[in-house]
């Protein structure tokens, strides 16, 4: 996410900014403006299915077989997923890099 839209997270609360991104992602005329009106912000189904994710892989870490985490993913978040994609989850399977706009690269020492 750019950090512009990190800054405003950390500015206006996190629950305020969940409700302006989910207003931006659902107003079709800021979608096609190629970025020149805000940073760009991925859509905010994004966000849910990254969550969605998050829950999926604990509830595995705790110990629960994909049969049960496939019915309380469906009775909790109304989605139906795959047992092989459950497990695929569990597996790390379709994990990305984690960002963070803080972390510069390292330079490496000049020679003197």
């Amino acid at each position: 996410m750019p950090g512009a839209w990190l800054r405003l997270a950390r500015r206006v609360g996190f629950d305020a900014f969940l409700d302006v991104w989910r207003m931006i992602s659902e107003d079709e005329s800021t979608r096609h403006d190629g970025g020149r009106r805000m940073p760009k912000l991925r859509e905010f189904s994004a966000y849910q299915r990254y969550q969605r994710n998050r829950y999926v892989k604990s509830l595995a870490e705790h110990g629960l077989n994909p049969d049960q985490i496939q019915r309380i993913v469906q009775r909790h978040l109304g989605e139906r997923l795959s047992v092989c994609h459950i497990q695929g989850l569990a597996k790390g399977l379709y994990r990305r890099p984690q960002y963070d706009p803080y972390d510069r690269p390292h330079k490496p020492a000049e020679k003197p």
